[in-house]
């Protein structure tokens, strides 16, 4: 009998199954990692929560505590949900303090720990999604680690253990869904039922939530141009006034209920470089941590502008190169720079005279947080879909910011956990003088904290707290207890 032929697989065959299952384990690491920075990021957070956060309210929790007893006495309604707090609407931030506040007998702690629930809520969503891009582990592997580092830095210390604080990891959470949601989904109408709600709810954190609609806009552009022309446009013309007319009543409500007077158009025009200083270096104060908390802003704003020319670089050649579908990954990053950097322009302009006169506050570090990891899932996209020499640039470029991010955190750890127990001595002195606001001598002290709103106010609601159940035996005044 004549030799039987054998079957010989082609080296395309063999090849293909290889190189998918090499992709696959590539892309299992890849989620591991993502899950492991998940959880450094988020043990970091409840670190500063759990270790320098007290319970005790602090300058504007004060307002928060008025607006308890006000709910507590004649219920909730649209008015007082509604009053400004200077230039702000923070009825949503307002309505979610009180509803913990009032389930936990007036624990601030708690507030404390749903604002890191908040921050770890972007921290998480942002990973997950960077994962699926086709990234080497070891580059992902730097680029989460920077992105966790940034968004559980101590460096914004204000935020993680002032409760009054919500808003600013609550529009980042509402931003970062509604363009994950706008990025992924097969829906046209879902895209865009996203991005509506995202714009009608981000003002009612906050004055700098106009500026997340606007944020979106951009991602929803990039989800669309999937689409044919025919239905692309109309949407998008749907999502535009949804976002003018939020942007509106926004600014309505600013100018009717001015803030302090720190600023300003005016102000700017009078000193454009001061400003442009500024806004850089609170731009690259996440960067330079350590050394803008002490005021001094060279190597910051040397920073901020590196980062700002890198983000436009990124910025231009992703749009030049962007494929159709997996153009709109683009989206996330796209709308955290936008928002990022509209939120610093804004805080300069409005707090100009503030900032030349003092050192940064590390509340703002936050909103220049969101620009950075903005810029890394910019970069992040390129270093991915780039071959061949480009892909090698951006690959280059996506390490060398990581590095620049993560570094400046880890170095100034010991500096910041040295301030956070500062914090939490200072924090614990306020709890004791409440306590001990009846006691011989307790009305002096109560009078040289209690600012603007006086010693006889704060006794005031904290026997307003008390009535209403809601005086947490932690800074509730001892002979108030007898």
């Amino acid at each position: 009998m004549p030799p039987v032929a054998r079957k010989t697989e082609s080296p395309v065959t063999t090849a293909f199954p290889a190189a998918l299952c090499v992709q696959m384990e590539a892309s299992m690491i890849r989620r591991l990692i993502a899950a492991a920075a998940s959880l450094f990021g988020a043990t970091a957070v409840l670190c500063w929560v759990a270790w320098f956060g007290v319970n005790v309210p602090v300058a504007d929790d004060w307002d928060l505590v008025q607006t308890s007893l006000l709910w507590h006495d004649k219920g909730i309604d649209a008015t007082s949900l509604l009053t400004p707090h200077n230039e702000h609407c923070i009825a949503i931030p307002r309505l979610a303090a009180y509803t913990v506040l009032k389930a936990t007998g007036g624990n601030y702690r708690a507030v404390l720990f749903l604002n890191a629930a908040l921050g770890i809520g972007s921290l998480v969503a942002v990973l997950i999604f960077a994962s699926r891009w086709p990234l080497p582990p070891a580059i992902f592997a730097v680029m989460a680690g920077a992105g966790a580092a940034l968004l559980s830095a101590w460096c914004q210390w204000q935020n993680w253990i002032w409760a009054f604080q919500m808003p600013w990891f609550l529009l980042p959470l509402i931003l970062v869904t509604a363009a994950l949601v706008v990025a992924r989904t097969t829906s046209v109408r879902l895209a865009v039922v996203a991005t509506g709600m995202a714009t009608l709810l981000a003002p009612l954190c906050m004055a700098s939530g106009m500026f997340v609609g606007w944020a979106l806009l951009p991602a929803l552009a990039l989800r669309l141009s999937a689409e044919p022309p025919a239905a692309r446009w109309r949407p998008f013309a749907i999502a535009v006034a949804v976002v003018i007319a939020a942007t509106a009543g926004a600014i309505t409500f600013v100018v009717r209920s001015p803030g302090p007077n720190t600023g300003g158009l005016a102000a700017v025009c009078a000193a454009p470089l001061e400003a442009c200083g500024l806004m850089l270096a609170v731009l690259g104060s996440p960067l330079d941590p350590r050394r803008a908390f002490l005021g001094h802003n060279t190597v910051a704003t040397v920073a901020g502008g590196l980062s700002l020319a890198l983000g436009c670089t990124g910025v231009f050649f992703a749009l030049r190169t962007a494929k159709t579908r997996s153009g709109r990954d683009l989206g996330p990053g796209f709308a955290l720079m936008t928002y990022g950097l509209a939120s610093i322009v804004a805080v300069v302009v409005g707090r100009l005279s503030m900032l030349a006169a003092n050192p940064l506050e590390s509340r703002y570090t936050t909103v220049a947080i969101a620009w950075h990891v903005g810029v890394l899932l910019t970069c992040g996209w390129l270093a991915a879909e780039h071959i061949g020499r480009t892909g090698r640039v951006w690959r280059i470029l996506l390490v060398a910011m990581s590095v620049a991010c993560l570094l400046p955190t880890l170095l100034g750890m010991r500096f910041f956990l040295q301030h956070g127990r500062n914090m939490r001595q200072a924090l614990g002195e306020h709890q004791e003088i409440y306590r001990n606001a009846r006691n011989p001598g307790g009305a002096e002290k109560l009078t040289g904290i209690a600012r603007h709103y006086g010693a006889d106010g704060i006794l005031a609601r904290l026997e307003g707290l008390r009535g209403a159940g809601m005086l947490h035996t932690d800074y509730a005044p001892a002979a108030a207890q007898e």
